[in-house]
């Protein structure tokens, strides 16, 4: 929580107004007047989990606290005339620079990004297997590099061992601290020769034999299976909407990028590196 203080303390600490409502004045530190307004109009600023951290009012009095601390630390490094040094001029050449780049990709990016409706809908319809109804299964498994290894642990599981037991003391994969399970997947998510066989698995036959994929040898237990249905258009506009803005962000700024190196012009030389 002190991070969140100290978070909201540098967006509350700039733009003080010193010409203020007597009524509204909620701190004098120095010259300086800090007005219930202006704290305020920064918690508006904040994101809705911060917002109703800062309803609560002995919170916006901890936050004042800190205000004043800072501001006292403020005017203590103005009056030694810290901000002529060249150390701090340097920072916020830094500064100015780094705030600049972020800035003009804001401007040239990304409020030039924008999705429109017809490009989600496109997207949903051209990549409808994505969202339409699937089964999904609960696997575990046993993975082995050997076929001989993996056959004697099968035998083993024909003789009343537990799979969990089993897969906690010979599997190799990472899955073996929990018992060899690999949760919730869907057939896409896994190799073709595992996928193949454990969705041909069944409650009546749960345990594959022994199965042979790049990473080495597996027996296959089948827990469970269900249904996801598909997914509306309402359902996951907002998922892909993202997803697209994301991609015209990049895009455009990859262009913008390629475009400035036509501009502007660069030198390397690497054997100095």
């Amino acid at each position: 929580m002190k991070k969140v203080l100290l978070f909201c303390l540098f967006l509350v600490a700039t733009g003080c107004l010193n010409k203020v409502d007597q009524s509204k004045v909620v701190a004098k530190v120095g010259s300086t007047t800090y007005s219930v307004d202006d704290i305020n109009s920064r918690i508006d600023n904040l994101n809705p989990e911060l917002k109703e951290f800062f309803a609560q009012k002995e919170n916006k009095v901890r936050l004042l606290d800190q205000l004043i601390e800072e501001e006292v630390i403020y005017q203590l490094a103005k009056r030694e005339r810290l901000q002529r040094t060249k150390d701090f001029k340097k920072t916020m050449d830094e500064l100015q620079r780094q705030a600049l780049i972020n800035y003009y990709i804001k401007q040239n990016v990304d409020s030039l990004s924008e999705v429109t409706r017809a490009e989600v809908e496109n997207f949903y319809n051209s990549n409808s297997a994505q969202f339409s109804a699937y089964e999904s299964r609960n696997l575990s498994h046993i993975l082995v590099e050997t076929q001989d290894q993996a056959r004697q642990i099968a035998r083993q599981l024909r003789k009343g061992g537990k799979f969990e037991d089993l897969a906690k003391q010979y599997s190799i994969d990472p899955s073996k601290d929990n018992g060899g399970s690999l949760g919730w997947v869907r057939k896409e998510q896994l190799v073709p020769e595992f996928s193949n066989a454990a969705f041909t698995l069944s409650q009546k036959n749960p345990i594959s034999g022994v199965v042979k994929s790049q990473f080495g040898y597996h027996i296959i237990l089948f827990n469970d299976s269900r249904i996801i249905p598909e997914q509306s258009l309402d359902t996951v506009y907002s998922r892909i909407s993202e997803q697209l803005l994301a991609q015209k962000k990049r895009e455009k700024f990859k262009e913008l990028l390629e475009n400035g190196k036509v501009t502007v012009k660069i030198e390397r030389s690497i054997e100095n590196l």
